[in-house]
C-alpha cells in the first residue's frame, strides 16, 4: 500500500537516529517497522520486520494485544510496560508508550509506534518524544492527505480510460459493420447482375422446351435455386443499408396486428403470442415489406429461443422519447438525432444470450443453431440502418432476450384519428406549460406531441412522486396538470392532494380509463378542474384543456 510505504519511510527518517528502540506495529501485533535501537533490542540478526512483537516480550499475548487495542482507539500517547527476551546482561524491564499513527483505515488495522526506555531514563525522555510523535503524526496526515488525492486522481483517470476503451471498442464495432455492409453491397450488386444473365437465360430456355422436354426440370431448378440466390442478395443489401425501400407513412401498431394470424402460425406450439399494441402511436416513415421482414424474423427467433419448453413470445409497440445517453448505448448509434422514437419490442422467455454471443449477434451468418441460415440479424440490423434507427438488445443467461428497434418517429405528424389535421382558423389554442404526468412512456410521448400541438410547453413526469416534484419546483411557471389516475408508488388521488397542499389553486385535468362519472364521484368538491377519458384524441383534448381554463377563468379566449 502506499501510504504504509510512505509511511515507514517517515518512521526511519524520524527513529533510526534515536537510541531508544521504536517500532511501528498493527493494531494485531504485527511489527511493520523497527529502527536500529529496535533490531539490535530484539537480539535477531535478520529482520524483525512481518514477526509478531509477541515472540519477542514475555508478556502474555492477551495482554499485549490489550494494550495495543487501547493504544489504537485513543488520540494521546498511552503508557506501558514490556518486559523483553534479551540474551546478554542488559535490563529485560522497559517502560513504553503507544501512539496510535493511524486510526483504523478502511483496509487494514489501526498502526501504533511504541517507544521503550529503560525504567530509570523514561520520565524526560517521553516528554521529549510526545513532541517528537506529534511532528510524526502531522506529516503522516500530510501524507494522507496528499495519497487521497492522488487515489481521486488514479480513479478519474482509470475511469477515464475505461470509458476511452468503452468508446475505441465501440468505434470500432461500427467500422467493422460499416466495413462489412460495404463489402456486402458491392458483391450483391455484381451478383445480382450475374444471376440476371442466369434467370435471364433459363426463363428463356423454358419458354422455348416443349412441357414434356426431358431437360425442363433441370432448368426449373436453376430457375428455383436463383430466385433463392436473389433473395439472399436482397438480404446483402437490406445488410449494407443499401436496400430497395418503398417508403410510407406506417403505424407499427396496426402492422403488427394485420400480421397476428401469419406470425401465431410461424411459432412453435408450445409458445403463447402475446400482443401489447397501443392506439394513437405516432407514425413512422418505413418500407412495410422490409418491416414484415424483421417482425417475422425476430418472432421466429424468439420461437426457437424457448424450443421445446413452453414459453411466452410478446411483442410490443410504443413511443419513448430518447436522449442522447439513451442513444449512445443502441447498438446501432450513428449520431442518431435526440427526439421522439417509435419502437417495436419482441421479448422472450428462452434460454437468452451470454456477452459473447451478443457482441455476435449482428455478424454476417453467425448463428447459435445449425449453420447455413442466412444473414438472420445482420439483415435486420441494414435495414434499421436504412431506417436511421437504433437496436437495444437486453439478454441473460437463462432471463430470456428483448429486442427492442426504435424508428424515428415522423415529426409534426399524427395519425388520423388523432388530429383532424394542423390547428386551423377558429379552432382554440392554448399558451403556457402544462405537466403532464403519467406512468406509460407512449402516453407521455404522444400526450407531449398532442399539448405542442395546441401551442403548450410541456413538462413530464414518469410518476406521481416526480409529478409532485416537478409542480414544486415549477409552480409559477405551470399553467394546467394534466394527471394519470392510476400509476404505482403514489397515484393520481394522493398526488392531487400533494399539490393542492403546495398551491390550493393548481388547475388539473384528470385523465382514466375509467369512464368520467366514477372518476369525477371521487373528486367532488375537492377543486377538480376537469376530466378526459382514455385513450383520447386530439380534439377531445383540446376541449377538455378549453373548458378546464374557462371554468376557472371565465371565458374561452
Amino acid at each position: 500500500m502506499v501510504r504504509h510505504a510512505a509511511l515507514i519511510e517517515h518512521f526511519h527518517v524520524f527513529t533510526d537516529s534515536w537510541p531508544a528502540a521504536h517500532l511501528l506495529v498493527t493494531e494485531e501485533g504485527e511489527i511493520v517497522a523497527a529502527n536500529i535501537a529496535a533490531q539490535k533490542l530484539s537480539g535477531q540478526e535478520a529482520t524483525c520486520v512481518g514477526k509478531k512483537l509477541s515472540d519477542f516480550v514475555n508478556d502474555q499475548p492477551d495482554d499485549l494485544l490489550q494494550y495495543l487495542h487501547v493504544c489504537a482507539r485513543n488520540k494521546r500517547p498511552m503508557p506501558g510496560a514490556i518486559s523483553w527476551r534479551q540474551s546478554g546482561n542488559g535490563p529485560h524491564d522497559y517502560r513504553c508508550q503507544g501512539f496510535v499513527i493511524e486510526p483504523h483505515p478502511s483496509d487494514s488495522s489501526a498502526l501504533v509506534i511504541i517507544h521503550c526506555e529503560t525504567k530509570d531514563k523514561a520520565g524526560n525522555k517521553f516528554i521529549a518524544l510526545n513532541r517528537k510523535m506529534e511532528e510524526l503524526q502531522a506529516a503522516y496526515h500530510k501524507l494522507a492527505s496528499r495519497t487521497e488525492t492522488l487515489k481521486s486522481e488514479i480513479a478519474k483517470r482509470t475511469r477515464m480510460e475505461k470509458e476511452q476503451h468503452a468508446l475505441e471498442k465501440q468505434m470500432h464495432h461500427v467500422q467493422k459493420l460499416e466495413s462489412l455492409g460495404i463489402m456486402a453491397g458491392g458483391i450483391a450488386h455484381d451478383f445480382n447482375n450475374m444471376l440476371m444473365a442466369v434467370l435471364g437465360n433459363a426463363d428463356l430456355a423454358l419458354a422455348d422446351l416443349e412441357p414434356w422436354s426431358p431437360v425442363r426440370p433441370f432448368i426449373e431448378e436453376i430457375e428455383k435455386v436463383s430466385r433463392r440466390a436473389a433473395d439472399l442478395c436482397r438480404q446483402m443489401l437490406a445488410y449494407s443499408g443499401r436496400g430497395q425501400f418503398v417508403v410510407k407513412t406506417v403505424n407499427l401498431s396496426d402492422l403488427l396486428l394485420d400480421m397476428a394470424g401469419m406470425l401465431e402460425i410461424s411459432v412453435s406450439k408450445k409458445a403463447m403470442l402475446k400482443f401489447n399494441c397501443p392506439e394513437n402511436l405516432p407514425p413512422v416513415d418505413s418500407d412495410p415489406s422490409q418491416l414484415r421482414q424483421i417482425i417475422m424474423n425476430l418472432v421466429i427467433n424468439a420461437s426457437e429461443a424457448i424450443g421445446n419448453r413452453s414459453g411466452v413470445i410478446t411483442v410490443s409497440t410504443g413511443a419513448v422519447e430518447c436522449d442522447r445517453a439513451y442513444l449512445a448505448a443502441t447498438f446501432l448509434d450513428e449520431n442518431l438525432a435526440e427526439g421522439l422514437y417509435t419502437y417495436l419490442e419482441v421479448a422472450d422467455t428462452g434460454h437468452g444470450m451470454d456477452e459473447e454471443t451478443k457482441a455476435k449477434l449482428f455478424d454476417p451468418f453467425f448463428t447459435t443453431k445449425f449453420t447455413g441460415r442466412g444473414l438472420g440479424m445482420s439483415a435486420v440490423l441494414g435495414i434499421m440502418r436504412g431506417h436511421k434507427g437504433g437496436i437495444k438488445v437486453y439478454s441473460e443467461p437463462g432471463r430470456g432476450t428483448t429486442i427492442k428497434l426504435l424508428f424515428p418517429s415522423v415529426p409534426d405528424v399524427l395519425p388520423e384519428d388523432m388530429s383532424a389535421g394542423p390547428a386551423g382558423y377558429g379552432k382554440w389554442q392554448g399558451k403556457g406549460t402544462v405537466l403532464l404526468v403519467d406512468d406509460d412512456e407512449t402516453v407521455r410521448a404522444v400526450g407531449r406531441q398532442m399539448l405542442e400541438r395546441l401551442g403548450f410547453n410541456v413538462l413530464t413526469a414518469d410518476d406521481g412522486s416526480q409529478g409532485v416534484a416537478a409542480y414544486r419546483e415549477h409552480t409559477a411557471e405551470i399553467d394546467l396538470v394534466l394527471l394519470d389516475l392510476t400509476m404505482p408508488h403514489m397515484d393520481g388521488e394522493e398526488t392531487f392532494r400533494e399539490m393542492r397542499r403546495i398551491s390550493s389553486g393548481v388547475r388539473v385535468v384528470l385523465s382514466s380509463g375509467y369512464n368520467e362519472q366514477d372518476v369525477t364521484q371521487r373528486f367532488a368538491g375537492k377543486g377538480l378542474a376537469g376530466f378526459i377519458q382514455k385513450p383520447y384524441t386530439l380534439e377531445p383534448l383540446r376541449d377538455a384543456i378549453q373548458k378546464a381554463f374557462a371554468k376557472t377563468f371565465g371565458s374561452t379566449d
